[in-house]
């Protein structure tokens, strides 16, 4: 089966419009919770930000979507954050990546949306050792601790059984990743089957309305 590689000026107009949504939670609500120092903010708006992606890509089945709607939001984030968006932005880029490779084809079944969840969640956990670990020159000893120090005040465990601690981490992170890609998934369907009683409704509507006419 050939893939289908361009988009209509519709589906463009669509894709821009997840991505401003996209962009605006990771802004807006970005900056609210790192005023309140929520640990480990930067999953939460992945997990809201999978949902609008999964959106997107349900609404137009075909593969370059979330990486279309990535390069969206990554170009609204710069604009609005300057400099101080480079490391998000690489974030999101490599996060739409893995979503494209999770999902595989245009017509992605249920396990496919977990599976993409799950990778991006991931990457989300491993992004802070690539970016402020390696690039930023913070070292990858420094960053491993403090993920573990914010892990041990989130989960309740003490600072020393930083194993533990890292793969409770990790598994929270697969299964929010999971979890986004349920509820986006579901919800999904919940839409279609809105709008396909609706264009069914519509149908009857006309068709009732065609026969009343007289002759």
């Amino acid at each position: 089966m050939k893939l289908k590689t361009r988009f209509t000026t519709r589906e463009i107009a669509l894709l821009a419009l997840f991505a401003v949504v996209w962009a605006a939670i990771e802004i807006n609500l970005g900056f609210i919770l790192k005023m309140v120092k929520l640990p480990f903010a930067g999953s939460l708006l992945t997990f809201l930000g999978l949902i609008v992606i999964f959106l997107g890509r349900n609404s137009i089945p075909k593969r370059g979507t979330a990486i279309l709607m990535g390069v969206t939001t990554a170009f609204l984030k710069l604009i609005y954050l300057g400099g101080l968006a480079i490391y998000p932005i690489i974030g999101i880029l490599v996060e739409v990546i893995l979503v494209e490779i999770g999902l595989g084809r245009n017509y992605p079944k249920r396990a496919q949306f977990l599976a993409a969840g799950a990778l991006a969640l991931l990457w989300t956990f491993f992004h802070p050792f690539f970016t402020q670990g390696l690039l930023a020159g913070w070292g990858i000893l420094k960053v491993y601790l403090l993920i573990v120090n914010r892990g041990a005040t989130l989960i309740g465990i003490q600072e020393h059984q930083t194993l533990l601690i890292f793969a409770i981490l990790i598994v929270i992170h697969l299964g929010l990743g999971i979890l986004a890609g349920s509820l986006s998934w579901k919800l999904s369907r919940i839409i279609y089957r809105r709008l396909n009683g609706y264009q069914n409704h519509k149908i009857t509507i006309n068709s009732e309305t065609k026969l009343n006419i007289p002759f």
